[in-house]
């Protein structure tokens, strides 16, 4: 369905290309295949982009009714309907509901709740975009490209960032380091797309040096992602274990490599540097000789500056990260016992964990040593589905399980048909990102990918929007049905 005819496009594009001495229909082509290339390549680096720039309501409104303009005028625009109704059903409802929420609560506000929905609309843009965009074979190449320039941006800055201190880096007592540069955790997840990417193409350099990146981040959910994403890739048959071989190799010499730099210093680990040790000698002693403290926290103080095994350091981390999340679900209990049908309103909950912290409603502050240093870490809420169900309420969380379900279809859909194929290096990508996809869904469940602007918000999109397009092509059911691939 076309707004505008091609007719009346060439009537008005005449004039331009007398200027430039071309003809009208091809200079029409030629305009379109350059604005969708500019569309998908600002598509695919638009995560970073969010980051570096955090968005505001204005400047994302205007992408978006830019990008709706150029589907309208420019392409069949209905056909990003296709094979995700579901989804963009739910998508619709989740924004309509985020503003009729401060319409029902006496503390809201409409014009707030418009300007959310603005960003909840944007962050979905690039579902919008590839779903309009991927209708012609030459913007496939066109993505293509686009994903090799940001992997290719992604592991020179987080070398650059590991090995020459950039950026964000943190420092452990074990020795390890993870550096995240100016990208944040947040990117970790979406590594582990390239890891089985490369790995679906047999490049195994390449695959490395994606699993080795993702390594240097250190994101440990990430790395779940990226191995259930490799067991779907197996079960998809036998003839595809090479490809999963890969990955795997990939990720242990990854992992080794990264301990070898640890071992060499490489980069410098920067914990003890502002840290100074005391002699045993000068620590305080009881009578039979062991050390005194005044208190917990001055005997932990004390021990922090000195160094720890890695399974220890591992076993701490688990145990301050479960403390965490724990206390985050005791935050999204209280709050779902007070407003279980429709929530507190979309990105409010961070606001009620001092008042669940300072009245310690479910007593468990008891079960801690030190309370108030394990609640100065909650910052948020560390699973997807509490959130929205605090946030949103029981309507908000069947809309939001109305939208994975149908991102979940769309996923089988085109690993029931990676099931046919020989070999999947022809049709790496769409198999990736439906593998990385359904994988991400399942294991990754934190904040994340709820959060506005959020990139693994975005790069999930992408895949849902490269699985869609790809299955609702003319021939799709003809290869399902010979396995023709």
């Amino acid at each position: 369905m076309r707004f505008i005819s091609n007719d009346k496009l060439i009537t008005i594009l005449y004039p331009l290309a007398s200027y430039f001495k071309k003809d009208p229909r091809k200079f029409q082509n030629s305009l379109f295949f350059s604005l969708e290339s500019l569309v998908l390549v600002f598509t695919i680096f638009q995560g970073v982009i969010l980051i570096l720039t955090p968005p505001e309501w204005k400047g994302e409104f205007i992408f978006v009714s830019a990008l709706v303009i150029v589907g309208i005028v420019g392409r069949k625009w209905l056909n990003a309907f296709s094979n995700l109704g579901i989804v963009w059903a739910s998508i619709g409802g989740l924004g309509l509901w985020i503003i009729l929420q401060h319409f029902l609560d006496s503390r809201g506000s409409a014009v707030f709740g418009g300007k959310v929905s603005v960003l909840w609309l944007a962050s979905f843009s690039g579902l919008f975009a590839i779903s309009i965009m991927l209708i012609r074979a030459n913007n496939w190449k066109v993505l293509e490209r686009a994903f090799n320039a940001f992997e290719l941006f992604v592991v020179l800055q987080l070398f650059a960032s590991f090995f020459l201190g950039l950026g964000e880096i943190h420092s452990y007592r074990d020795g390890s380091v993870r550096a995240m540069g100016f990208l944040s955790d947040g990117i970790s997840p979406i590594l582990g797309f390239f890891v089985v990417k490369n790995a679906l193409l047999y490049k195994p350099f390449r695959t490395w040096l994606s699993a080795f990146v993702l390594a240097i981040a250190g994101g440990k959910m990430a790395l779940g992602v990226t191995l259930v994403a490799g067991m779907l890739i197996l079960a998809l048959g036998k003839r595809h274990a090479f490809a999963v071989l890969i990955l795997l190799l990939a990720h242990v010499t990854a992992y080794v490599g990264i301990e070898v730099c640890f071992a060499l210093e490489l980069p410098r680990n920067k914990y003890y540097e502002s840290k100074t040790i005391p002699s045993p000698a000068s620590w305080p002693l009881k009578d039979n000789g062991g050390p005194s403290w005044e208190d917990r926290s001055d005997k932990e103080n004390v021990l922090k500056r000195y160094p720890i095994s890695r399974m220890g350091q591992l076993t701490l981390h688990l145990v301050e990260a479960g403390s965490n999340r724990f206390l985050s679900f005791i935050v999204a209990a209280e709050i779902i016992k007070q407003q279980p049908l429709i929530g507190v309103g979309f990105t409010r909950s961070n606001g009620y964990i001092s008042y669940v912290r300072s009245h310690d409603l479910f007593g468990v502050n008891k079960y801690f040593t030190n309370p108030q240093l394990l609640w100065s870490n909650v910052r948020s809420i560390h699973n997807a589905w509490l959130r929205v169900t605090a946030e949103l309420g029981i309507i908000g969380l069947a809309l939001f399980l109305l939208f994975c379900v149908g991102m979940i279809l769309v996923f089988l859909k085109v690993l029931a048909w990676g099931r046919s194929l020989p070999r999947v290096t022809d049709h790496a990508l769409p198999i990736a990102a439906a593998s990385w996809g359904l994988s991400f869904i399942v294991v990754n469940q934190t904040v994340g990918w709820m959060t506005l602007g959020h990139p693994q918000l975005l790069w999930l999109l992408i895949a849902l929007g490269i699985s869609a397009r790809f299955s609702f092509l003319d021939n799709f059911s003809t290869k399902v049905s010979t396995g023709e691939g």
